[in-house]
């Protein structure tokens, strides 16, 4: 049992200290703002494939969303605006009632 415990020692990997890491600062300021970059880019691809023009209607995503945001807002409207019919075919009416 001895053998087992003294062969799992000697198959590990050795321990590094952080210390280790820390004695040359150099290493790690080298990657400050290369995130930024690749969100930057990233951003900038997806703000390009939404203003490019597709070929058979040449619209962009853009503008076909918008025009779709703005037909469905309209019947929108328009179904708010139609009068409140009840079931037997008269008007309803939302005016409150004056108590006597």
């Amino acid at each position: 049992m001895a053998s087992l415990c003294q062969s799992d020692r000697e198959n590990r990997t050795p321990y590094i200290s952080i210390n280790k890491f820390m004695q040359n600062p150099k290493r790690t300021q080298t990657q400050y703002g290369v995130t930024m970059i690749e969100y930057l880019i990233g951003l900038g691809v997806f703000a390009l494939s939404l203003l490019t023009p597709i070929p058979p209607s040449n619209k962009s995503v853009f503008t076909m969303l918008e025009e779709a945001i703005k037909k469905e807002h309209s019947a929108y409207m328009y179904a708010t605006s139609l009068p409140r019919v009840s079931d037997d075919g008269s008007l309803v009416s939302f005016k409150k009632e004056k108590k006597e």
